[in-house]
């Protein structure tokens, strides 16, 4: 059994015990921090082109097949659960269709729904975007019309817009536009990357354990 007389310095072993209860601590202030921090969301939009106006080319595009064609849009937190069609603020937005892209500044309307778990109610969203007031129009817009899950309307071509009202959906069927029918708008959601709580508390306690061992030998 060692002995310490009092007034004597500290050993090396208790030095380190002291820094693995301070790293202890951090870690745990920053897990706390990190789990009041809101986490950015990023969706990826893949679009398929089920019709082509009768006015081409559309964004150089002059027949089908076409695409498919991608857009995203970043959230700078997960949205609240049993969202109602509510209006949404989007950090990052990009769409590229052919010679034509719309980013961020060009969003004018951007509404979601959710289910339970607080995910995009894909029956229930809408993203519109333009560059200026009425010129290259683009927009997804699920559950929005019965028809078409997006469209983009070039407006060098045709600033009009038709789209089929029966089934197959396969619209547009006139104007200087471009869009896809049901189905032809796949949405997959990707989270940024953060440390696991759980994996940062295993590694401060695994340096006070390393440090408890050596104290007691």
């Amino acid at each position: 059994m060692r002995e310490r007389k009092s007034g004597s310095s500290i050993t090396h072993q208790e030095l380190l015990m002291k820094q693995a209860k301070k790293v202890v601590v951090t870690l745990a202030t920053a897990l706390f921090t990190l789990g009041a921090q809101a986490v950015p969301v990023s969706y990826d939009l893949t679009l398929t082109a089920t019709g082509i106006g009768t006015v081409t080319p559309v964004f150089g595009i002059t027949s089908l097949p076409a695409g498919p064609f991608f857009a995203s849009f970043t959230l700078d937190e997960p949205l609240t659960p049993n969202g109602a069609f509510l209006p949404v603020t989007l950090t990052a937005f990009t769409a590229t269709l052919g010679t034509s892209t719309w980013n961020l500044a060009d969003v004018s309307v951007s509404y979601f729904s959710t289910d339970a778990a607080g995910s995009i109610d894909r029956g229930s969203f809408v993203i519109a975007a333009s560059h200026g007031v009425t010129v290259d129009h683009f927009e997804v817009a699920i559950g929005a019309s019965s028809n078409v899950t997006w469209y983009a309307i070039d407006a060098a071509a045709a600033p009009v817009c038709g789209f089929a009202t029966t089934p197959p959906f396969v619209g547009p069927i006139y104007g200087g536009c471009i869009g896809g029918g049901t189905g032809a708008l796949v949405v997959t959601q990707r989270t940024a990357q953060i440390p696991e709580p759980a994996t940062l508390l295993l590694s401060a306690l695994g340096l006070l354990g390393v440090a408890s061992r050596r104290r007691k030998g």
